[in-house]
């Protein structure tokens, strides 16, 4: 018995010699006819992740109707219309999300809101890019009601007249 010291076993028998198993190779595909489609229309849409292109075009439109909101007040309920649809789009995001990972779940976290918290509480990395969406449709808002009336009115300088004693104002 050729073992170490601290080593313990069994039995008495020198151990068989491991074999070595190569792994299965991929079969290479040379063109793009033998690639393989996603089933869904869904499935295909989804495997390209839009999350860049919505965060990217919310920002660029809460830029730019927030500094014309700044010239003309009326864009600023444009801006507040176009944050409620992007926290729209984020809840619909986190939906589709949802129902990627399994459509049971999908149903009873949309019927019940008790089980879509439990749900993503159970699977947090499902909430990070809705969530975002979600917060720059917020500033959105925020942004839509507040800096319309931030802005500097021609009409509220008023001019200062000075009195020297003993001048009546006109």
């Amino acid at each position: 018995m050729s073992s170490d010291p601290g080593e313990y076993r069994l039995s008495d028998e020198e151990p068989p010699p491991r074999r070595h198993v190569p792994l299965r190779k991929r079969p290479r595909r040379d063109t793009k006819d033998d690639q393989l489609e996603p089933e869904t229309f869904l499935v295909r849409l989804m495997s390209y992740d839009p999350f860049p292109w919505m965060a990217g075009a919310s920002v660029l439109l809460w830029v730019g109707l927030g500094l014309a909101s700044r010239k003309w007040p009326v864009v600023g309920l444009v801006l507040l219309g176009c944050g409620l649809l992007v926290i729209a789009l984020g809840q619909i995001y986190l939906y589709l999300l949802i129902y990627l990972d399994s459509p049971k779940d999908a149903l009873l976290s949309f019927l019940f809101g008790w089980y879509r918290q439990f749900y993503l509480w159970q699977n947090p990395e499902l909430t990070l890019k809705p969530m975002l969406l979600n917060f720059i449709g917020l500033g959105m808002v925020l942004t839509g009601m507040f800096v319309p009336h931030f802005r500097e009115h021609p009409a509220a300088v008023e001019t200062r007249y000075e009195m020297s004693a003993g001048s009546t104002p006109s």
